[in-house]
């Protein structure tokens, strides 16, 4: 039932978080660390061997700047190559026959429905 008046009101629940530090380089160092410890059990385990991998190639790109400009340079390449060849495909699409054909057919079929209504 309801009850309507000013004494026993419902408490808000308090939210507790306790904050906790994050150091990601010391994060890194321990997984780092323990990849080294367990040597042999990497062999077996798949999963291990795909998070060394997955660390040395981000290592690597994090501290060989060269390796990193040498890779921005591929990408910035491969989608100068992609925007041109695009560009290539809309200016054929644009500048032939077919293209105003189909356009022109199109627009017959349109028109051709709009007059039977």
């Amino acid at each position: 039932m309801l009850r309507f008046g000013f004494g026993n009101r419902f408490k808000p629940r308090q939210f507790e978080y306790i904050p906790r530090y994050y150091d990601p380089v010391k994060e890194d160092l321990k997984q780092r660390l323990s990849q080294y410890e367990e040597k042999e059990g990497a062999e077996k385990d798949p999963e291990l061997l795909k998070e060394r991998i997955r660390t040395g190639l981000r290592m690597r790109y994090r501290a060989d700047a060269q390796y990193r400009s040498a890779e921005e340079k591929k990408s910035t390449i491969r989608l100068l190559v992609i925007i041109v060849l695009l560009f290539i495909i809309a200016y054929m699409i644009l500048h032939s026959d077919v293209f105003f054909r189909m356009v022109d057919v199109f627009y017959r079929i349109i028109n051709n429905r709009l007059c039977r209504m």
